[in-house]
């Protein structure tokens, strides 16, 4: 038989040898993207450590931003951001549709972190102190916690695929699921507490009072469970509730798919009030003072009061409002898919600064010192403070 020529046999030995260069390359890239450190020495400051910035969702902070705003930076994500950032020890934190998260400077962008999760699926994120909770939308396992003090994983568990956003609470991860359940998780160590059946499956993400968790599903239904996992109560709205709840003193506020915005009562599901606006509502709501800000695919903002819903003003921006708001003292910040984010006055809703992204605006502005830090779908994260 005649052998094979020198040539060939060396060509099919480079290709090899690109191959596992490649292979080698890939892991150890891996490797080196899947350590997240955060110093011990980062300044501590106010924080937005999870999804609606605490566990009610009030998106209200006291800082006072003094407007016009300038850039003070922006950083190019690896990909388009989820729905959530997150601000802890002067460290801005977010999940990416592409399966990372990543960490930059409040200070000036600079990248300080990132973890590279399996597969290119979008996660999101939470912080409870130094433990940083990742979590996949679809591929498993699909729970993850990573000790910032040491960049080491602490555990990974396998869950349902979640489409809304984690409550972190106490010692406790909350989350619905596109099974139609609502699961309960330790920090510490991932064990599985409890999980109950909803009737549909669910986009929203779980608010906290006093001991009792709120949440809607697609198919319209309110539920009230404590944090044993036993249902309190449970109510039937007009439409689908992909909004979060927010929950202030005994009241829970909820947007609906129908356009009907919800005030309950938050002890027994009893209407307080409700009406329907100009437009569908599927972002959450901030609560400030005795008012409750909202926006709908209507391209309105809403200001209502919190007692009765009478309409305070309202606000008609360029296109559909994609955001839930921010306020910061006296000024909301909303985002718009006309890649605007609007800042408004709290007491007369009249535009008072605006800033135009390269991209549309989904991932909700968070307030923190005197800053507001938000993302376009260009994969661009701003943040921006006084001039």
């Amino acid at each position: 038989m005649t052998g094979l020529p020198n040539s060939f046999l060396g060509g099919i030995f480079n290709l090899m040898r690109r191959y596992f260069l490649f292979f080698l390359i890939t892991i150890l890239s891996a490797f080196a993207c899947s350590r997240f450190i955060l110093r011990r020495d980062m300044p501590e400051g106010d924080s937005w450590p999870q999804y609606g910035g605490n566990a009610g969702h009030h998106r209200f902070s006291d800082s006072i931003i003094t407007v016009p705003l300038k850039l003070l930076w922006n950083h190019r994500a690896s990909s388009a951001l989820g729905r959530g950032i997150f601000i802890h020890e002067s460290a801005v934190f977010y999940g990416t549709l592409d399966g990372k998260v990543e960490g930059v400077l409040l200070e000036n962008g600079k990248r300080i972190g990132l973890i590279k999760t399996r597969g290119n699926y979008a996660v999101t994120c939470g912080l409870s102190g130094r433990i940083l909770i990742v979590q996949h939308r679809q591929s498993q396992p699909s729970l993850y916690a990573y000790d910032l003090n040491t960049g080491n994983k602490i555990w990974k568990t396998v869950c349902p695929n979640s489409f809304g956003e984690m409550l972190l609470q106490g010692e406790r991860i909350y989350f619905t699921t596109s099974t139609g359940k609502v699961l309960c998780h330790t920090v510490g160590d991932g064990i599985r507490v409890w999980s109950a059946d909803l009737e549909n499956q669910s986009h929203s993400s779980p608010a906290y009072s006093d001991g009792y968790l709120y949440f809607g599903d697609d198919g319209g239904v309110m539920y009230c469970f404590d944090t044993d996992g036993k249902l309190a109560w449970k109510k039937y709205a007009g439409g689908a509730l992909l909004a979060d709840p927010v929950v202030a003193e005994n009241t829970v506020f909820w947007g609906c798919t129908d356009s009907t915005f919800y005030a309950i009562d938050k002890t027994d599901g009893q209407n307080i009030w409700s009406k329907k606006f100009n437009g569908r509502i599927y972002n959450g709501a901030a609560v400030a003072k005795q008012l409750v800000i909202f926006g709908t695919t209507g391209h309105t903002v809403y200001a209502v009061y919190r007692d009765t819903g009478k309409v305070l003003w309202t606000f008609k921006a360029g296109s559909v409002i994609s955001t839930a708001p921010a306020v910061a003292g006296n000024t909301v910040f909303i985002g718009s898919l006309d890649q605007k984010l609007y800042a408004l006055d709290l007491k007369s809703g009249n535009k008072i600064w605006d800033y135009t992204a390269t991209g549309r605006i989904r991932t909700d502005p968070v307030i923190v010192q005197d800053k507001v830090i938000f993302a376009s779908e260009n994969d661009k994260v701003y943040c921006f403070g006084p001039e």
